[in-house]
């Protein structure tokens, strides 16, 4: 159960970080989004104008958590079919999260920069398996 209250600008930077850090030494873990990332495989709010803004932070929070279970599919596929590629994959994860943390404006959305990255470094084929498993 998830608490459906959105966050404050305040607290949910920490909150996101801090469950990330928590789960970040598990073996094919990726931290939790903290954007939307601008995906077909993943709608937008901006789809349905009329929804109430407590339907978008649903809407968004349902996004996050559908990359975050595609990226743990990537990464446990990659981890039995191409250790290499797995390797590469979570460093970048990690490199990700570490600017991410240091501020780095390029990285402000922990989310699209680990899907823009991701995408770059494991390619389509790996990619598509992924989303077709």
């Amino acid at each position: 159960p998830i608490p459906t209250q959105p966050p404050t600008s305040s607290s949910a930077p920490h909150h996101h970080q801090q469950n990330y850090h928590n789960r970040h030494n598990a073996p094919s873990s990726a931290p939790p989004p903290s954007a939307a990332p601008p995906s077909s495989s993943y709608p937008t709010p901006s789809s349905t104008n009329t929804a109430s803004s407590s339907n978008s932070v649903e809407d968004a929070k349902k996004r996050k958590e559908r990359f975050l279970m595609f990226t743990r599919v990537l990464m446990k596929y990659l981890e039995q079919k191409d250790r290499n590629m797995h390797a590469r994959a979570r460093a970048m994860i990690k490199e990700c999260y570490d600017r991410n943390k240091q501020g780095d404006p390029a990285y402000a959305s922990l989310t699209l920069s680990m899907q823009t990255k991701l995408r770059e470094t494991v390619g389509p084929v790996y990619w598509k398996k992924a989303e077709d498993y």
